[in-house]
């Protein structure tokens, strides 16, 4: 539906003219579509339908008439809301709501105005609410239109409101701009008369200004024996047709730039420094387009011209030098040749008293640097907008630069983009296609119109195809490549920010290159430079002001992912060193270490050493989730470089965390890799400890059977290593215990604690202690599950393991509440939970609170136990665990019998 208010009251339903009746259907109607999506109170429409004349009982009145107006517009359109009634109908499908959400763009606003707003809408109460409001935006918009395509209009609304000296300004402009100086000086004469008459006022400064520049022109043009007024440059380029989405940069623009908008005062007062923009971001992220496409909404608001300048500070050719940018500038406002100075401050300086009275815009495109735009700055009431790919921070601190950071377009945008390029018909029916391309072009528009134009030459294939062979492409930038025009061209567009480095930053690059994902950590990139953290934050810092780098973090750092291919191939080109590999695989290992024992008490394992550290086992949590598909990178990297010791030592150091998160398939991944890496290297310790970890990522998959069947695999691969075997029994065990084999289980479990009770290890005892109860628990031995859990508590409170006590904690609640002793089961359950408050997983704490929640019942504090199955429910429930089940059949079966307390 779309409800037309500017002009003759209109209704239309998918297109068809929809009558409404005169009277108080249609001042209901239009009321509720005034605010259109929002609550209209009773009184408010009561107000608009009947002013100050209103029934005996308005609220049912308005009830009547909500009645009448839904069999007109079905029942579903108008909705009764807390509060009053509203109008299930979007913003945009009122015509006058969407005039004013376009006040950015005034040709389109005033496309949608056909006359006097509520025309054939009887409510005094809405004219005078809102129909002065949308007759300001109207005659706002009008001011901003050009003035010379909007002079038949202007000639009309000076008529009608003849005291409003910016309808005349830009009147007396468009003549102007058209060669009809007469015409415009006696227009001025006309409104001076007016406002001296009507208000005992002058025109403003700004028809005063123009004036005298009218009279100046007129008299050169005597003098020249021409009537010609004085040259405007238009010197901005065409506006981009396909240009799509950046709403909200464009609004950023306005607000950034607003005050260089605000006519200057003519008061004597002095000047004030010239708005000046900085739009900067990588290379094909749009910088030029976005920057055209607002110069050209706000061109009007800049009578005196509009100046555009490439100053090629990235690109194939040398970047133009201030003096030179100059002297183009100068020419264009008209100074002769002869006549322009020789230095750059002389011409700097003519530049700002050629512009001391004006209103221009000056868009300077892909600058260098700060350096060589300052000398370009006029000043006054005139606003530059500069683009480029440097962050310009001098520009910010010295000269007061308003930046704008422009990013890779949101999801929704490079969608639109696409199907700017390929059409609504083709890609409405294939979405999954078009988000892989966007995915694959990294949000970079440069590259999404490259792929989308590229998919335009094949119209009789399917979308996907077209995805397909950029997906398979060995090289993606050979796929988005085009070497008939290099500045289409992501590599070419990429290589020039890169060959602008300096040595050291151009090697950092490269190292960033050499990383395997496209994050990376500031202690990474300083183990791949072989260099202190310090050195290496000044070198990123570098990359970051040129944007080859972004930062994700306070310690962290991002290369768009195209940027990243770019980055490797320079690597590849150039390597930046044999034994950059290793060092940064030593300091993965020794971070993962480090996490380990931050969040589990660990036993270390790597030799100490550069990693990054953490305060508690929250953050070292919080840091393996961020840095999940960073470290699977980093083992494939391992892997494919031949590093294949490494990599069995960091599937073995990851597979604590992979438990406690539940990420089953990773250490699958892990424990794959691992077995390749040591059947490749033949070592005996490392072929156990591979199928060792497969048969524990199969366990986790459900996978018991088949777990076993690896464990024992690594049993007959062990070499004398006692400690070793104690973990594979423990964990053969578990799988023991979950294909139903308590037997096996117990036998497993009983066998790794005699061998780690000479082991002199106090953790590997306590774990298998730990799982030696889990067994016997399950088959009965609920007493002796309790002696071993003791036994395996104090293991771990002597080692500060606070997050296996907690386990444990757990486990013994469970004990006591089999053998009923709740009160017992009731303490071991807070404990674990207290143990566990700072911990964040999806294993631990779950298993406490429903410990927990058991003991509540048992207790018969029904309440208390939903609470803590609810808590655990939700952890399980986000985390897609198969536990939540249980949880859930906990929740439901609280109503149900308790067994009496004792």
């Amino acid at each position: 539906m779309a409800v037309g208010l500017l002009g003759p009251f209109e209704v239309r339903v998918d297109g068809r003219a929809v009558p409404v009746p005169a009277g108080r259907q249609r001042v209901l109607l239009a009321a509720l579509a005034l605010s259109a999506g929002r609550v209209v109170s009773v009184d408010a429409l009561a107000e608009a339908l009947w002013g100050a004349d209103q029934p005996h009982d308005p609220r049912n009145a308005v009830q009547v008439a909500v009645f009448r107006l839904r069999r007109l517009l079905g029942p579903d359109r108008v909705r009764t809301v807390p509060g009053g009634y509203r109008l299930d109908l979007d913003r945009a499908c009122v015509d006058a709501l969407r005039f004013v959400d376009l006040a950015d763009d005034p040709e389109a606003a005033l496309a949608l105005w056909r006359g006097e707003p509520l025309t054939g809408v009887p409510s005094d109460a809405l004219h005078r609410d809102h129909v002065p409001g949308l007759t300001e935006a109207y005659l706002a918009a009008m001011e901003r239109r050009d003035p010379v395509t909007a002079l038949a209009d202007l000639h009309e609304l000076t008529a009608r409101y003849p005291l409003r000296e910016s309808l005349w300004l830009g009147l007396l402009t468009g003549l102007a701009r058209t060669g009809r100086q007469a015409e415009a000086l006696a227009g001025y004469d006309r409104v001076r008369r007016l406002l001296a008459d009507s208000l005992g006022t002058d025109p403003s400064p700004e028809l005063r200004r123009l004036h005298r520049e009218l009279l100046d022109a007129d008299l050169a043009g005597a003098r020249s024996g021409r009537g010609d007024p004085l040259p405007v440059p238009r010197q901005l380029p065409p506006d981009l047709a396909g240009f799509t989405g950046r709403d909200a940069d464009l609004a950023a623009l306005d607000e950034a730039a607003s005050g260089g908008l605000v006519p200057l005062p003519d008061n004597g007062s002095g000047g004030r420094a010239g708005a000046v923009v900085a739009v900067h971001g990588a290379g094909g992220v749009g910088k030029t387009a976005l920057a055209v496409r607002w110069a050209h909404r706000v061109a009007d608001r800049f009578p005196d011209g509009q100046l555009h300048l490439d100053l090629r500070g990235y690109g194939p050719d040398d970047p133009v030098a201030p003096d030179v940018a100059l002297d183009v500038l100068l020419r264009a406002l008209g100074v002769p040749p002869k006549r322009v100075p020789a230095g750059t401050a002389e011409r700097s300086a003519l530049l700002r008293t050629r512009l001391a009275d004006r209103r221009v815009l000056l868009l300077l495109d892909n600058a260098r640097d700060a350096d060589q735009v300052r000398p370009l700055l006029p000043g006054g009431a005139n606003l530059v907008l500069v683009t480029s790919r440097s962050e310009l921070r001098g520009l910010a601190v010295r000269d007061g630069a308003v930046r704008h950071h422009l990013h890779e377009l949101p999801d929704t945008e490079s969608v639109a983009l696409v199907r700017s390029v390929l059409g609504a018909a083709r890609t409405a029916g294939e979405p999954a296609a078009v988000a892989e391309l966007v995915a694959l072009c990294g949000n970079l528009p440069l590259a999404i119109v490259i792929a989308a134009q590229q998919a335009a030459r094949y119209p009789d294939w399917a979308l996907a195809e077209s995805v397909a062979e950029l997906r398979a492409a060995r090289d993606r930038l050979d796929a988005l490549g085009d070497g008939t025009d290099p500045a289409t061209d992501p590599r070419t567009v990429f290589s020039w920010s890169y060959d602008a480095l300096d040595p050291d930053a151009a090697r950092a690059f490269r190292c960033l290159g050499a990383h395997p994902a496209p994050e990376v950590e500031l202690g990474a990139a300083a183990a791949l430079l072989g260099q202190d953290t310090g050195p290496t934050r000044r070198l990123l810092d570098r990359l970051v002001s040129v944007h080859l780098v972004g930062r994700s973090g306070p310690r962290r750092y991002r290369l768009h992912d195209l940027v990243h291919l770019f980055a490797a191939e320079r690597a590849d080109a150039d390597p930046p060193g044999p034994d950059a590999t290793a060092r940064l695989l030593d300091w993965y290992r020794r971070t993962v270490d480090n996490a380990r024992i931050a969040a589990f008490g660990s036993a270390p394992v790597e030799t100490p050493g550069d990693g990054g550290t953490f305060t508690d086992g929250a953050e070292a949590v919080r840091w393996y989730e961020r840095n999940r598909p960073t470290l699977l990178a980093v083992l494939r990297h391992a892997l494919d470089t031949g590093y294949d010791a490494a990599v069995v030592r960091l599937a073995w150091l990851l597979q604590d965390l992979q438990s406690a998160r539940h990420h089953a398939a990773d250490k699958l991944r892990c424990a794959d890799a691992a077995v390749r890496a040591a059947d490749r290297s033949g070592d005996s310790v490392d072929r156990a400890r591979a199928r060792f970890l497969t048969g524990c990522a199969q366990h986790s998959l459900g996978a018991n059977e088949t777990a076993i069947d690896w464990h024992r695999r690594a049993l007959a691969e062990l070499p004398d290593d006692p400690g070793l075997a104690s973990s594979i029994r423990s964990a053969m065990g578990l799988a023991q215990l979950d294909a139903g084999d308590q037997a096996g289980a117990i036998e497993s479990q009983s066998h790794s604690v005699r061998i780690a009770r000479g082991l002199g290890r106090p953790l590997r005892l306590a774990h298998s202690l730990l799982n030696l109860a889990v067994a016997e628990d399950a088959s009965g031995a609920h007493a002796r599950s309790a002696d071993h859990n003791r036994e395996a508590l104090a293991l771990y409170r002597a080692e500060s393991a606070t997050y296996h006590e907690g386990l444990v904690l757990a486990n013994l609640s469970e004990n006591m509440l089999a053998l009923a002793r709740y009160d017992e089961a009731l303490a071991y359950a807070a404990d674990a939970l207290r143990a566990l408050s700072d911990v964040d997983d999806t294993f631990a704490v779950p298993n406490a609170l429903i410990a927990h929640g058991r003991a509540l019942a048992a207790v018969g504090r029904t309440d208390d136990a939903r609470a803590a199955y609810r808590r655990a429910h939700d952890i399980l429930d986000r985390a897609d665990q198969p536990r939540v089940a249980e949880a859930a059949e906990l929740l439901a079966g609280l109503d149900a019998p308790q067994p009496a307390r004792p």
